[in-house]
């Protein structure tokens, strides 16, 4: 059981004026929804949480739900619970996980977000209850040697992301695996992506509150190898590849010619990375399209020799 896709909640609040602050979040169970507390304040520190919101978990039904605040952190440790006043389904508790940094600069590891960022909003400002905004994956990095000052999980995102594209990304799961490991915290920006809040800093203030108390947080060592966590597939579609590949250079008596040699030396430097867990999920592509070029090229070799001899 990890990231489930009905359980991703859109949220609402209605401001002081009347608008709507727009924001993401994680069903953990039946009844209760992990968000940001800084949503609930208008992103104004000194503000008291609103104690009521909407929530909508598009998958299940197409509207939005009361929900009123459960419990809310401080201003620093940026989490809210809202609890749903009327429960759609009865779903098991989340399992939680606890990145242990290394003790050196460890190996990034690959993590999975889902929300509604403010890019996919098209939402009805008249009437927040019409959804219009469509959420979000996203498979970025997660650095285990940042934000260990302030105890902050640092995302590695492509290019970087400005403030207000990631505004309503706040609240968002951020899992590693199978393992709710963090929420999106849009307050705090890395000039080279997120910041988001470890879990275990929500256990150390409530996690002697229901529904968190009896819970058990899974350990996730973040300087272990990923590949020897999952990838497998991969892993097999890989050796697949590579048996194809040596067929085709089995035809070749003579050897093959200098493009084909470039070719199987970068096809070869990122297996070892990508087999020592340097090169992660997201980058097995480059793998596959340097396996698809050179079994191209070795293809248009032989036509051309049997061309050639004829």
């Amino acid at each position: 059981m990890g990231l489930e896709l009905s359980r991703v909640a859109e949220i609402a609040v209605q401001n002081p004026n009347g608008g709507w602050e727009l924001a993401s979040g994680y069903l953990l169970d039946g009844a209760f929804v992990l968000t940001a507390r800084h949503v609930l304040t208008f992103r104004q520190p000194g503000t008291p949480p609103q104690r009521t919101a909407l929530v909508c978990l598009p998958r299940l039904a197409h509207s939005y739900r009361s929900a009123t605040l459960y419990w809310a952190g401080d201003v620093d440790d940026d989490f809210a619970i809202l609890k749903l006043d009327d429960s759609l389904v009865d779903y098991p508790m989340v399992r939680w996980g606890d990145l242990v940094r290394p003790p050196e600069a460890g190996i990034a590891w690959h993590c999975t977000i889902v929300g509604f960022p403010y890019s996919a909003s098209q939402l009805d400002p008249a009437d927040p209850r019409v959804i219009q905004r469509e959420a979000q994956q996203f498979a970025p990095d997660l650095l285990p040697a940042g934000g260990f000052v302030h105890d902050l999980l640092q995302i590695d995102t492509v290019g970087g992301l400005t403030d207000t594209w990631l505004a309503q990304l706040s609240g968002a799961p951020v899992f590693v695996g199978d393992l709710l490991v963090g929420v999106v915290h849009a307050h705090h920006q890395a000039s080279t992506g997120i910041w988001a809040l470890p879990v275990r800093r929500l256990f150390r203030t409530a996690g002697t509150l229901p529904p968190l108390v009896g819970v058990r947080m899974e350990e996730v060592r973040v300087d272990q190898p990923p590949i020897q966590g999952f990838l497998a597939h991969e892993r097999a579609l890989i050796d697949h590849r590579a048996n194809r590949i040596r067929r085709l250079l089995a035809a070749f008596g003579d050897g093959v010619d200098e493009v084909a040699v470039k070719l199987i030396q970068n096809l070869i430097d990122h297996l070892a990375r990508f087999r020592t867990g340097l090169v992660l999920g997201k980058h097995v592509g480059r793998v596959f399209v340097l396996a698809d070029v050179l079994e191209f090229h070795l293809n248009a070799q032989l036509v051309q020799r049997a061309f050639d001899e004829h």
